[in-house]
């Protein structure tokens, strides 16, 4: 378990799995057994919710990705300081929202990019909806379609993959899925996905991946150079663990042609270490 400090442990957690598109907590926890279900995406984005006339709740298209919320209490016994774990009001997609599924029926999940939301997979989702499958997508806490019931709960979920493992673990249980046929994940929901399967408690549960614009194996032009970029932070913040660490930093720099602007005083000795280190411009600030 990993330790946060933080000045304040939730602790009257809602208890309920409720699923509904109405926010309003207080009218939630009174309708145990009440369910709201929103309208489908599947016809260009139409309007979000359609309600009957003279009838407040909504009917579920079966096959349709329907937009839902449920209560999922999450990361319990994850950090030292806060064994109940977090709670979120979580917004999800769904095709066969509480419904039994025959035995070979195909169950899909997709887990979306950050930056980003549940909506962004549904283009990818749909050929699956129009097959009949059951499609789930749900929303990381982003305290905008998932937000947590208490403010600190969005504080305390910082979105690692450690932590997204454990709330997808916990969502999938709280709307009864035991086992997802492919798991989908786009961008960084990719490391989710890897995560996820690989993981002892699921190494059963899912029977295939498939990983939409992952992070490539090899470093990026950009970070190429990272290596170094940590091998000169770390000669230049702990000094003392070197015998010349601002001579090896400096030519470290050098070396891979870094971009530096040194400030000193005229009769600083960095100056002469400028100049042995290799470099070809040298700033100078006199006091």
């Amino acid at each position: 378990m990993s330790s946060r400090n933080l000045p304040h442990i939730c602790k009257n957690l809602l208890n309920t799995h409720i699923n509904s598109l109405n926010r309003n907590i207080c009218k939630r926890s009174k309708c145990v057994n009440f369910v709201r279900m929103g309208s489908t995406f599947t016809e260009g984005f139409k309007k979000l919710f359609k309600k009957s006339k003279g009838n407040e709740s909504v009917s579920a298209k079966i096959g349709e990705l329907n937009l839902r919320y449920v209560f999922v209490r999450t990361c319990v016994d994850f950090w030292t300081d806060i064994p109940v774990g977090v709670m979120f009001d979580t917004a999800y997609l769904d095709t066969h929202p509480g419904i039994s599924l025959k035995p070979d029926t195909p169950v899909i999940v997709a887990l979306h990019d950050t930056p980003g939301s549940l909506y962004d997979m549904i283009p990818i989702l749909q050929p699956f909806c129009n097959l009949g499958y059951r499609v789930v997508a749900p929303n990381f806490p982003d305290k905008i379609h998932t937000r947590g019931m208490n403010r600190y709960d969005d504080t305390t979920f910082s979105g690692k993959t450690d932590e997204r493992v454990t709330f997808i673990h916990d969502f999938l249980q709280t709307i009864g899925i035991e086992r997802i046929d492919m798991l989908i994940g786009q961008g960084s929901g990719c490391n989710t996905v890897i995560s996820y399967t690989a993981n002892l408690l699921n190494k059963h549960a899912v029977r295939s991946i498939a990983p939409l614009s992952p992070i490539g194996h090899k470093p990026g032009k950009a970070l190429k150079e990272y290596p170094a970029v940590l091998e000169f932070d770390m000669l230049w913040n702990k000094s003392t663990l070197f015998k010349y660490p601002l001579r090896a930093s400096l030519e470290i720099s050098a070396f891979h042609k870094f971009p530096v602007l040194r400030t000193y005083r005229q009769s600083d000795r960095l100056k002469v270490m400028l100049h042995f280190a290799g470099f070809q411009y040298e700033w100078i600030i006199q006091h």
